[in-house]
């Protein structure tokens, strides 16, 4: 009976194991009344003027590469070209299809105009909720020095994780 029991706890921890190394070496990414995401634990996430920037090194210093660049959705459709990263951009095309998970992230490849030059982006979207001002809170990250591939767009997306309104007091 002791072997059972013996085999059974090895047995959970081995399997347990398996499915939580998807996100070693990750760090979690804290967004108020939004939720968390990951990203790789040697990106550098920076809150600045409403934006997110994830980078190689801190933006403070010269020459920094950036991987994500976040706003809200918000700010997105009435005053991002007042940020000075999207200041000589255009949005062309948002893609006709994307793929949505049901923990509320969703991504897709969109086209704008850089400084003249066409270029297709990674945008995820994770958030999607009231709050309750009635603002609706969610982030746009746009890939941006061309640095992260699609399975670890894909990755960073099924990472999200949502933050719930607190219940009402009865």
């Amino acid at each position: 009976m002791n072997k059972r029991i013996l085999f059974t706890i090895i047995y959970f921890i081995i399997i347990n194991s398996c499915y939580n190394d998807k996100y070693v070496d990750w760090q979690d990414v804290i967004l108020t009344d939004i939720g968390t995401f990951k990203v790789p634990k040697e990106w550098i996430v920076t809150n600045s003027d409403d934006m997110i920037y994830i980078t190689d090194k801190p933006i403070e210093e010269e020459n920094y590469k950036i991987y994500l660049v976040g706003v809200p959705t918000s700010t997105r459709s009435k005053k991002i070209k007042e940020y000075d990263i999207f200041k000589d951009v255009e949005f062309i095309d948002f893609a006709s299809h994307g793929v949505v998970y049901s923990n509320g992230g969703r991504y897709w490849v969109e086209k704008l105009s850089i400084n003249g030059v066409i270029q297709e982006k990674y945008v995820i979207i994770i958030g999607g909720r009231y709050s309750e001002e009635g603002i609706y809170n969610d982030i746009n990250l746009f890939s941006w020095d061309d640095l992260i591939d699609k399975e670890t767009i894909i990755k960073i997306t099924n990472s999200f994780t949502r933050v719930f309104p607190k219940p009402p007091k009865i």
